[in-house]
């Protein structure tokens, strides 16, 4: 019975198994559904069905694949995932989305009768939003998990303090920034402050003079290298120029490139002295708010990158090429174009060669706040099995008094190639699984009593299942 050939019209593998018995006729060729998206992120969480109904004597056989992108298409065949459709299916398709965004099915159609053509009517898609959620912690296995032990690895978590590289927390109020030199004329001074608009332990420089204030360091030579930190300016007299330079040498106090910020009323700009580049345009540098800007030189090819408030901005070439390290650092008001009771402030200035750096590391740091480690710590992997019955997970902490805690994760379908680590989230971090299988967080902890170890109590994981 139904002996068939690949070369004839229409074959597709395993025809003569759905037509042998009882139908005998094919409809020729496949009829190819829309795609569907279901938006992202997909609010269906669960399982999808697919059911056909059709004329009698029809039969119906069906096939699907799913995408994130709406171009990579899988399906998941049993017990793996594949590329492409699935196999075929007698009458209907049910399918876990696995939080994919698009979907797409395919359908062939057979008759038991030679002399009425096939006929589907329509196709229903079914699908259910309501989902579980279990709960997992430190001090406890997730059952739901049947071979595999899902404790995140630890409860009462503490790791050793690691300060920024600059935060003169421990400067007295009224002192010079510790550390530094200073050098200052006529009615001007560079002193630590107690706070400045949510800011707490910061530099205050003022000027009211014509021959400018600066304070400068000099630290061993960086090739490449990383400065990053916290500045606010207030406007002084209109009749002279807000102008605020920061100037990167090299380690024998020769000009690698240098910053100009001018706050004077309508411009508010930071640009590159000398060369015309513009790194944050007119109008989004205003005075009288905290901005956060991180540098990395890289002297092998003359350039540096920005960021403004952690949003990349650029790579610009550095204006004078011939030098082969950054070894000083020079924040300084501009002599006679900034005698106008000019107020300059900093904080929380930070070196990527600095303990337990990482990056942004001062941009979540406003003064007594102190970080936690000089590593991060990592949780056990956590193997979902496959395929992965969860949906959205969510890893949150319980955190004793004065501790603020910092998270990253990282994903894999083998436990073998991982997604790089997301970026830090501050207290809770809400993720898809999108039908991997293995997981992993980190954690930084950062305290507000340096007499207090900050500790984690224990880290939950709210699991969100189909």
């Amino acid at each position: 019975d139904a002996i068939d050939y690949s070369w004839a019209g229409g074959y597709y593998p395993e025809r003569s198994y759905y037509t042998g018995h009882p139908t005998g006729f094919l409809e020729n060729g496949t009829w190819t559904s829309n795609v569907t998206d279901l938006e992202d992120p997909t609010p269906y969480h669960e399982k999808i069905t697919f059911s056909c109904d059709s004329t009698a004597s029809t039969a119906v056989l069906a096939s699907y694949r799913m995408s994130n992108d709406g171009s990579s298409w899988v399906s998941y065949n049993g017990s793996a995932w594949e590329t492409g459709w699935s196999a075929w299916t007698n009458n209907n398709v049910s399918l876990n989305l696995y939080g994919r965004r698009y979907f797409q099915v395919r359908t062939l159609l057979n008759t038991s009768n030679a002399n009425q053509s096939p006929v589907l009517r329509w196709i229903n898609v079914s699908y259910r939003i309501n989902f579980g959620e279990v709960l997992w912690n430190t001090t406890s296995e997730f059952q739901d998990c049947a071979n595999n032990t899902c404790a995140i690895g630890t409860n009462n978590l503490t790791l050793p303090l690691s300060k920024i590289t600059y935060d003169f927390t421990n400067d007295a109020n009224g002192s010079e920034p510790t550390g530094w030199t200073v050098e200052k004329y006529g009615d001007t001074h560079c002193l630590v402050n107690q706070s400045k608009d949510g800011h707490s332990k910061v530099v205050e420089f003022w000027d009211d003079s014509d021959q400018g204030i600066m304070m400068y360091q000099s630290f061993t030579g960086q090739a490449t290298g990383t400065i990053e930190f916290w500045i606010h300016g207030v406007e002084g007299d209109n009749n002279y120029r807000d102008y605020f330079s920061i100037t990167f040498y090299d380690d024998q106090w020769c000009e690698n490139f240098r910053f100009l910020i001018d706050w004077d009323t309508g411009d508010d700009y930071l640009k590159q002295f000398g060369t015309g580049d513009v790194i944050v345009p007119s109008g989004s540098f205003p005075s009288d708010t905290w901005h956060h800007l991180r540098v990395y030189w890289d002297c092998t090819n003359d350039t540096f990158k920005v960021w403004h408030n952690t949003n990349y901005i650029d790579e610009f070439t550095m204006r004078y090429t011939q030098f082969d390290n950054v070894g000083a650092l020079n924040f300084w008001t501009n002599c006679s174009n900034s005698k106008n009771d000019f107020y300059v402030y900093l904080d929380a200035i930070d070196y990527s060669w600095s303990d337990g750096y990482f990056t942004n590391r001062s941009f979540n740091h406003h003064g007594e706040e102190t970080m936690g480690n000089n590593t991060a710590w990592e949780s056990n992997i956590i193997d979902l099995e496959a395929p992965s019955p969860y949906y959205d997970i969510t890893v949150s902490c319980n955190i004793n008094e004065n501790t603020s805690v910092f998270l990253s994760y990282r994903m894999s379908h083998d436990n073998s190639s991982w997604d790089g680590w997301s970026g830090w989230t501050n207290g809770s971090i809400p993720l898809k699984t999108y039908g991997k299988r293995y997981f992993q967080v980190k954690v930084l902890l950062t305290t507000k009593n340096q007499a207090q170890t900050p500790t984690v109590l224990s880290i939950d994981v709210a699991a969100y299942f189909f």
